[in-house]
């Protein structure tokens, strides 16, 4: 029983990390191949919760790397200025 509880405790703790360190192309190409194989198995509720979850790429870039800027917010701070936005930062750190 402990074991599994272990290994439950160390895949949430991979898939964490690999959810926010992982390289955009590889984050799709995870999301298209778990779209595979749940069409695979013929798991339809996963399947809409996986495609709820993928993120589409604005209408000015195809990949959805952020390379054009068409993905980022528009009001960007000019070189050389910086600039603490606390309400951003607020929203960040809520509890």
């Amino acid at each position: 029983m402990q074991e599994s509880i272990v290994a439950a405790i160390v895949l949430y703790a991979v898939w964490a990390v690999a959810r926010r360190y992982l390289p955009l192309a590889l984050k799709t190409a995870c999301i298209e191949m778990t779209l595979r194989t749940v069409k695979r198995f013929g798991w339809d509720r996963l399947e809409r919760i996986v495609l709820k979850a993928k993120q589409p790429a604005s209408s000015a870039c195809a990949s959805g790397c952020d390379t054009c800027g068409g993905c980022s917010p528009t009001d960007k701070t000019p070189s050389g200025e910086f600039v603490v936005n606390l309400e951003k930062m607020s929203r960040k750190y809520r509890a």
